[in-house]
């Protein structure tokens, strides 16, 4: 049973990263999350990058490389915790209100 406060996974296992020079290139050259499925959690692009070409390899013909999307639970989630803020929280956040008027609550 899970707590009812309890925040969601943020990212989400997405697709299969190809076992080809196209999948390599999308290692190198982005810079965001990817989902390893051996591991069961996200893994940082430079993360991987920092692996030897090897190990990258074996883990994509294994197919454990994912792409990472968000899990559309935890955007709700965070948006709701979002607007159970004050309003001038709120604005201060948005950038619609002068820091100096708004009070931190203890």
């Amino acid at each position: 049973m899970i707590a009812e406060n309890k925040a969601p996974r943020k990212w989400m296992c997405g697709e299969i990263i190809p076992n080809d020079e196209a999948g390599l290139v999308e290692i190198a050259t982005f810079r965001g999350w990817f989902y390893h499925s051996g591991l069961n959690k996200p893994i940082h692009s430079i993360v991987i990058c920092n692996m030897s070409l090897s190990t990258i390899i074996s883990q994509l013909r294994l197919g454990r490389i994912h792409r990472a999307k968000l899990n559309p639970d935890w955007v709700e989630f965070e948006r709701e915790k979002f607007l159970a803020l004050p309003e001038d929280a709120r604005m201060a956040i948005t950038g619609d209100a002068d820091f100096a008027e708004v009070e931190v609550p203890a």
